[in-house]
Formats: structure tokens, C-alpha cells, sequence
């Protein structure tokens, strides 16, 4: 009985996943009216279905496999329960259960992302039929999301315009997609053989990824790069080889930017969007220098190699971290000085929003104001809600449009402890395995894994959290728990 439940779960986790990565992001009810109220409710529904499901499965099979690590039981625990305090003190129940209408990322929402987190913490067998029927629609909202930006749309959508792309609506809900999934696919690309045909489709993958990113519009999209990059460079230091692997992925970055300036040379005239940042880097030919760059690097340390030259990883690790510090300090500077007015706004809407704490009770500085209650909390007070509308021109405002800031509000010191304790726990994690395991099939996952959840966090310090984004953060997170796991059994 416990062996067909188990299979029984296996097949159900595989089928959830399809779902995950192929309804949600093409669902649209009423076109980009509403969209992300279509997909908070189809997001709702799908989970809890398969939820009770699971959890059925699960009592049939053995609940005490859910948890076998007592450490991140804990860590898991304290996030669930500082959740519930913020709810049961919420300023709105209602919306803090459920979500804003919208966004729909209330504690329903939350509660379903951390129990898939547990649920695929017991791992699940992908092979390569399985991760194509998983990739096949983020591919094509890759390639939709490159023809909308030249103007091509294959198919009418209603409220179409330059500020949405492909399925997922608004470009911030857009990156935040491609925020999990290019770097995912540069994962699985980082293990295969380059040349192979696996190896080729997996390339095609990222590299479609990749242009999509740099022609979308947002300079967030720098964030998602630099995150995916930074972190797969800090991990491959630990070993020559992987190392080399690094070169290899940084020489596809190239190619993807080099070929982004090709198709603005020859199709700019029908791009429909503000140039950003990283098109200008790509008109810059900074992809053909990567390029360049990467095959030297990568002989030379194929040299070395040859010749046992020893390879100083922890050294170029440390300077890594330091040189990320320095830049860290130095963007933070950048902001502070800045005349608020960047990237939209959000200078002006962090410091009301950095104000709007200050000014929270002291519960509510510990708990929050409740889950999704940002909106109601904010505009329910006249000196905020006249502060916003004017800076916003009247436009509402749902988040602070940095997570971790809409977090400290919405669930408080407690809450964002809660939750980065739970990310850091498990990065550490995925690094440790990376660098002490001797099997490379559990250096890739880790890789795999610590890719996109870090992305997503460089991401969302400008952005914000999503149902097409978010959920599959916590889903990697429980798998990336079990490859954890799975090292620390060895």
C-alpha cells in the first residue's frame, strides 16, 4: 500500500508541476483585464486541489517522511507560525486570508506555497520527456514575448499594448517569470555536454531566455543577470572543472547579447519600448568582449590544468564577496543620494513606505499589518493615502515595490526574519552540497536550484512578489531542500 502511494504521489507531484508551468503562465480570462486576479484565483484553486490531494497521499503513505530534519522543521515551523500571528492581528481579515484582489498573495496564498515547499522536499524524479513538458510554454513566452516587443502579435489579445508581454501581462510580472525560468534553464545547460544534442536544445533554451530578458524594457532584467551569473560564479570557484563549466555559460550570455544587437540593427525600428540599460550594453558590443573573454579564460585554465598550476578558488571567493560588498554599499549610496525619481518612482515610494513603518505600532513592527494589506493599511490612513496619490498621480500603490520592504510592513521584523533565515538556510545549503559532494549529477541540481532562488531575490529587491513567480521560488526551495538532505545522508 505504501509503495503505490508513494508512486501515486510521485506521478500527482509531476502532473501539479505541468500544470504549474503551462496553465498558469498562458491562462488569461478576459485577456490583460484582470489578469493577475485570473491567475491568483486559477493559482488558489489548482493548489488546494492538489494540496488535499497530496496530503491524502501522504497520511496513506507515511506522514512522519514529511519531515526528518528537525533543523529545517524548525525553520519551516517558525515561518508558518509567525504567518498565523499576522494573521489573526491583521488589520483586514479578510484581505490578509485571501489576498488583494489582483495580487492574491494573502496567507491562503502562502500557506500553499510552504506546503509545496514540504511536499517537494521528499523529492521528484524528472527525466527528459517530463522537464520538456515543464519548459515548452516558458519557451514560448520567450519567443511571444520577442515578437511583441518588435510589434508582432500572432494573436489578438484584449487590452494588448507596449506595457504587457506575452501571457503574463505587466513587463515587472513578465521579468519575475523569466526571473525563475531563464535562470533554470542556465542550470540545466550548465551540466550537459555544450555540443551535444541535449546540450544544443538546452542552449537554444537559454539563449531564447536570455534575449527575451534584454529586449523586455525593465532594468531589472540587469538584476536577474547579475544575480543568476554572481552566484554561479561564486559556486564554480570551489572547482576547476565546474569553473570551466562557468566559462562555457558566460560565453553563451555573450552570444545571447551579441545576437540581441543584431535583431535591434536590423528590427529597432518596430521596437515598441524605452531602451534600457542592458540594450545598451548590448549596442555596445560588450558581447562579443564575454565572448572573447570566456575562450581566453577558459584556456588558460585548461592550461594550468595541464601543467598542475593549483587552482585558488577560496582566494577568488573572497575577492568575489568583497567585490560584491563594495558593490552592494555603493548601490545603496547611489539610492540614497539619488533625487527619488528613478526607476519609476521608487525612491519616493520607498521612503514612504521606509516612513509608513516608522510609524507602525509596536505589535505591527513585529508582526505586520497583515498578508497582501499593504493597500489597506496604507490608504486607510489620510497622511499616506495623500502621499501616495500624489506621487502616483492617483494611481493606486499594492506593495513598496521592493519585497523585502513590503514583507517588513505586511509580516513584520519577525516575519522577514522568518523568511530569510529559511533562504539563507537553504543557499547554504545548495553551496555546502555543491562543494562537498563527489557526484556531479548533485552538483548540477544544486546548481539547478541555486540559479533561479537567487535571481529571484536580486529581482524582487526592485520588485515584488507574484503568483507567477513566487510559487515556484518555494517549489525549488523544497527541492533544494531534499538535494540538501540527500548530501548530508552520504
Amino acid at each position: 500500500m505504501k509503495n503505490k502511494s508513494a508512486k501515486i504521489t510521485e506521478i500527482v507531484k509531476i502532473i501539479y508541476l505541468i500544470i504549474m508551468c503551462s496553465a498558469l503562465p498562458l491562462y488569461m480570462k478576459q485577456g490583460y483585464y484582470m489578469l493577475g486576479e485570473a491567475k491568483g484565483v486559477l493559482y488558489l484553486g489548482v493548489s488546494a486541489f492538489f494540496f488535499a490531494l497530496l496530503f491524502i497521499l501522504k497520511i496513506l503513505e507515511e506522514p512522519k517522511k514529511l519531515f526528518c530534519d528537525p533543523q529545517k522543521a524548525m525553520i519551516i515551523g517558525a515561518f508558518v507560525f509567525s504567518n498565523a500571528i499576522t494573521l489573526f492581528f491583521s488589520c483586514d481579515k479578510r484581505t490578509a486570508f485571501l489576498g488583494q484582489e489582483g495580487w492574491r498573495c494573502g496567507f491562503l496564498s502562502v500557506f500553499l506555497m510552504i506546503s509545496f515547499c514540504v511536499l517537494f522536499m521528499q523529492g521528484v524524479k524528472l527525466n527528459a520527456l517530463v522537464l520538456s513538458l515543464i519548459l515548452i510554454i516558458p519557451f514560448s513566452t520567450f519567443v511571444l514575448g520577442i515578437l511583441n516587443r518588435f510589434g508582432i502579435y500572432p494573436f489578438y489579445v484584449y487590452g494588448a499594448n507596449p506595457s504587457f508581454l506575452a501571457t503574463l501581462g505587466n513587463i515587472n510580472w513578465y521579468v519575475g517569470f523569466l526571473g525563475i525560468f531563464v535562470p533554470l534553464g542556465i542550470g540545466l545547460s550548465y551540466g550537459k555536454k555544450f555540443f551535444s544534442l541535449k546540450g544544443s536544445l538546452t542552449n537554444l533554451y537559454v539563449v531564447t531566455g536570455l534575449v527575451a530578458l534584454f529586449l523586455q524594457g525593465s532594468d531589472s532584467a540587469a538584476l536577474v543577470v547579475i544575480g543568476t551569473y554572481g552566484i554561479m560564479l561564486y559556486m564554480s570557484f570551489g572547482k576547476r572543472k565546474s569553473f570551466q563549466r562557468f566559462m562555457a555559460q558566460a560565453a553563451l550570455l555573450g552570444f545571447s547579447m551579441e545576437l540581441t544587437k543584431i535583431l535591434m540593427e536590423l528590427f529597432g525600428r518596430s521596437y515598441n519600448y524605452e531602451e534600457g540599460i542592458i540594450l545598451m550594453v548590448c549596442d555596445m558590443h560588450i558581447g562579443l568582449i564575454v565572448m572573447a573573454a570566456a575562450f581566453f579564460v577558459y584556456r588558460v585554465s585548461r592550461l594550468f590544468e595541464e601543467i598542475n598550476v593549483s587552482f585558488i578558488g577560496k582566494f577568488y571567493r573572497r575577492a568575489l564577496v568583497v567585490l560584491g560588498i563594495v558593490a552592494a554599499v555603493s548601490s545603496i549610496i547611489i539610492v540614497i543620494m539619488a533625487d527619488g525619481y528613478f526607476g519609476n518612482g521608487r525612491g519616493i515610494i520607498w521612503q514612504i513606505s521606509v516612513d509608513i513603518f516608522k510609524g507602525l505600532s509596536s505589535w505591527q513592527k513585529l508582526f505586520g499589518v497583515g498578508q497582501d494589506c499593504f493597500y489597506v493599511y496604507a490608504y486607510n490612513h489620510s497622511v499616506w493615502a495623500e502621499s501616495l496619490l500624489n506621487v502616483l498621480n492617483g494611481n493606486r500603490l499594492t506593495n513598496a515595490h521592493c519585497e523585502l520592504l513590503t514583507i517588513l510592513i505586511e509580516r513584520g521584523m519577525i516575519g522577514i526574519l522568518t523568511y530569510g533565515v529559511l533562504i539563507i538556510s537553504v543557499i547554504h545549503g545548495l553551496i555546502k552540497t555543491f562543494d562537498t559532494s563527489d557526484s556531479s549529477k548533485k552538483e548540477h541540481a544544486a546548481m539547478i536550484c541555486a540559479l533561479p532562488i537567487t535571481s529571484y531575490l536580486f529581482n524582487c529587491s526592485v520588485s515584488f512578489s507574484t503568483v507567477t513567480s513566487t510559487p515556484y521560488l518555494f517549489i525549488l526551495l523544497g527541492i533544494a531542500l531534499f538535494v540538501s538532505r540527500a548530501q548530508e545522508r552520504e
